[in-house]
């Protein structure tokens, strides 16, 4: 199967692996980022973080 998909692309075997791997990898970071913000909105104070620097972010202070 990953020979015909390889072939059907034009290119070899190994660089469609390697591409599933960047894939791969790319979802893992998205899952984390999704499951660490999830972790912080069920936390009141990161949400009182977050409050603090929105106020902080929008106060025309640089």
């Amino acid at each position: 199967m990953l020979a015909v998909q390889a072939r059907a692309r034009g290119i070899p075997v190994a660089v469609l692996l390697a591409e599933f791997a960047e894939t791969m990898r790319r979802e893992e970071l998205y899952r984390s980022e999704r499951e660490a913000a999830r972790v912080d909105a069920q936390r009141g104070d990161a949400r009182a973080e977050d409050d603090e620097w929105g106020t902080a972010l929008g106060d025309g202070i640089d």
